[in-house]
């Protein structure tokens, strides 16, 4: 397989799994500390979710490539990850494939690689191949096998976007193709904070933990740092939010052919549904995310809701955005 083909585990389940520097070097300690950071020296990267990666200092030419600059983080991280990639033959599996354990997964890709993520008391992300670089096994790391291992980690991934305004986070909920990331760029440009570029990450009390400070598109760019599937990786110069934030709004994006521009508010119960529509890989750790899953999204659905219609191919991305910020009383969003 290729990396384009990275977008899944199988055909269904996992087709959408993809100041101090931000790298720095820690004094050697001989103790564990919390959250699992080892001992000894090591490199550090915020990989967004509340998630850092720790990796030895010789990975450092490839890793740089992703770090981003950033300000410090103001709280601790959520989960901190051993992060390793060896040159070792694959499985020998003739399809993709993804096995639970009680620690947490493992899933490859044959010709690509194989990754392992652990959680518990020796939290760990390592990928194995001898087909891929490090750059691109990190890539795949922070674009796909994270995500998939957020509910491990107490979050609940949906399909979305995200950026940051006074009021808290503004959700851009949609299936791929539907305009997230453009309409995401677009309230960048008018000063709105990015948040998140695919993955919405839910936690306790409809907190949204920003993701890693990396975008995907289909040109390349000045910032771009790497291909994943077939979208450029580009790495934005600095995030400046990487603690959670609270939701403020939730807009469905439901673009159609010949549609008029216009917003339609839901009720909780609306907003509830097609919060689970949109659930990431809703068929993985059915029995470790289920309660929290439906505890999540019952709160989340309790914040202002939209469906925005509209035709991508008659209305720009600004007179959406206008139109967007209006309904959802998001003034500083305005054009």
């Amino acid at each position: 397989m290729t990396e384009r083909d990275h977008c899944g585990i199988n055909e269904e389940d996992v087709r959408s799994a993809h100041r101090r520097d931000a790298w720095h070097t820690e004094a050697a300690n001989p103790q564990c500390e919390p959250g699992g950071r080892r001992g000894g020296r090591h490199r550090e990267l915020e990989a967004g979710f509340g998630i850092t990666l720790v990796a030895a200092p010789e990975r450092e030419a490839a890793l740089a490539l992703v770090a981003p600059e950033r300000e410090a983080a103001s709280q601790a991280p959520r989960q901190i990850l051993q992060w390793s990639v060896t040159a070792e033959q694959q499985q020998d599996r003739p399809d993709t494939w993804f096995d639970e354990h009680d620690d947490g997964f493992s899933v490859g890709w044959p010709g690509y690689a194989d990754f392992r993520f652990r959680v518990g008391d020796d939290p760990a992300l390592t990928a194995r191949s001898t087909s891929i670089t490090e750059h691109q096994a990190l890539l795949a790391s922070i674009l796909s096998i994270i995500p998939l291992g957020l509910p491990l980690l107490g979050l609940e991934p949906l399909h979305g976007a995200a950026v940051g305004c006074q009021d808290g986070a503004l959700l851009l909920i949609g299936d791929s193709g539907a305009g997230k990331s453009t309409l995401s760029r677009e309230f960048v440009r008018r000063r709105a904070t990015f948040l998140s570029d695919d993955v919405c990450a839910i936690g306790e009390r409809s907190l949204l933990w920003p993701g890693p400070p990396l975008s995907c598109h289909h040109e390349a760019s000045d910032l771009t740092v790497g291909m994943y599937g077939d979208k450029h990786v580009a790495r934005l110069p600095r995030a400046v939010c990487p603690q959670n934030v609270p939701v403020a709004a939730t807009v469905f994006l439901s673009p159609a052919l010949g549609c008029d521009l216009e917003f339609t508010t839901l009720s909780a119960a609306e907003s509830f549904a097609l919060l689970l529509r949109h659930a990431r890989t809703p068929s993985l750790f059915v029995a470790k995310r289920l309660r929290r899953q439906f505890a999540f999204v019952a709160a989340l659905s309790t914040t202002p809701s939209f469906v925005a219609h509209y035709d991508t191919g008659c209305h720009r991305p600004e007179q959406v955005a206008d139109a967007l910020a209006r309904s959802a009383g998001l003034v500083e969003l305005m054009g």
